[in-house]
């Protein structure tokens, strides 16, 4: 009814599973039996969409918290949500590169009750540079064209940005 690589098939047949899951048989007196189609689920409070896909992640002991934030607050440094290559290479860094590479034109939208918090962004790409654009060493920083720390990227600073 349904191959592996067909979405729409996965999805249609999910689809009739509930429907099937909903149906009631229901036998009368003379043997016959009807199929009833009932509403057996209950209606969500909110506009949540479940999904049941269950990913699961091994973490040390030490590092876990019920609460997520609190997990992720021992694990990562503040303002991080990645693995620091330095604590100097921050998500201003990375965008810093992109913008001083023009690369990328970046819009932060702040929000009106609290001016140091984005409420979200949008980014242009504009172009992507290639390896022979930083010359023949790639482990060699080049400078930005302002002051920042650090004062230069290399290419794989470029890449991870």
């Amino acid at each position: 009814m349904a191959s592996e690589s067909d979405d729409d098939s996965k999805t249609e047949l999910r689809k009739q599973i509930q429907i099937v899951k909903q149906t009631k048989t229901v036998s009368n007196p003379k043997g016959k039996q009807t199929m009833v189609q009932q509403d057996l689920t209950p209606k969500p409070a909110n506009s949540y969409v479940s999904k049941n896909i269950f990913f699961f992640l091994q973490m040390e002991p030490e590092y876990w918290d019920k609460n997520p934030f609190k997990a992720t607050a021992k694990a990562f440094p503040e303002g991080f949500h990645y693995k620091p290559t330095t604590l100097n290479k921050t998500r201003k860094f990375y965008e810093f590169i992109l913008v001083d590479t023009n690369s990328v034109s970046i819009k932060h939208f702040k929000d009106p009750k609290d001016p140091n918090l984005n409420t979200h962004s949008t980014i242009q790409i504009l172009k992507v540079m290639q390896p022979r654009h930083y010359g023949s060493n790639l482990n060699q920083p080049k400078k930005f064209s302002a002051s920042f720390d650090p004062a230069g990227d290399t290419y794989w600073d470029y890449i991870d940005a």
